[in-house]
């Protein structure tokens, strides 16, 4: 009943004792180590593509949130590698006076200094629409022409 053209592409067999979706709970719990080492190779290829163009000066790599995200908003980046646990809130700023606007990007200890609120040259309090950056990129990265990868320390 196996077809065998599937076999290059099993990483691991089971036996489980429930059928169903409790079976199929249990297949994956008995496969953590398997499936952990799967996303533990593929990030470790993305972060040594990444480290490999950054060590050949190709000048196809970026880092830095400013610098990303102007090389995102210019659609200079193919892959796009991101830190699962990155804590950044991206902030459209409007000046309500002059009406100009700007984006920053936030940690949150920024968040919590009001200076990063107000213009810099006349001390007007801004309005600001903020989200995660990780959920504005989640939901925009197509938009940038780029594919969107995501990097933990827990692999």
């Amino acid at each position: 009943m196996f077809d065998s053209r599937l076999a290059k592409i099993i990483l691991n067999t089971v036996d489980v004792a429930y059928g169903n979706e409790s079976g199929f709970k249990e297949a994956i719990k008995l496969s953590e180590e398997i499936l952990g080492n799967v996303k533990f190779v593929r990030e470790k290829k993305l972060i040594k593509g990444f480290m490999d163009h950054i060590a050949k000066d190709t000048g196809k790599y970026v880092f830095g949130i400013k610098e990303t995200m102007a090389a995102l908003d210019a659609g200079a980046i193919k892959t796009l590698i991101c830190w699962e646990e990155l804590n950044i809130a991206k902030f459209a700023m409007k000046n309500p006076v002059s009406k100009e606007t700007h984006t920053a990007y936030l940690t949150p200890k920024q968040e919590t200094d009001s200076k990063n609120f107000h213009d810099k040259n006349t001390g007007i309090k801004l309005d600001f629409k903020s989200e995660p950056l990780l959920d504005y990129l989640a939901e925009n990265y197509k938009n940038h022409g780029c594919s969107l990868e995501f990097v933990s320390n827990k692999s």
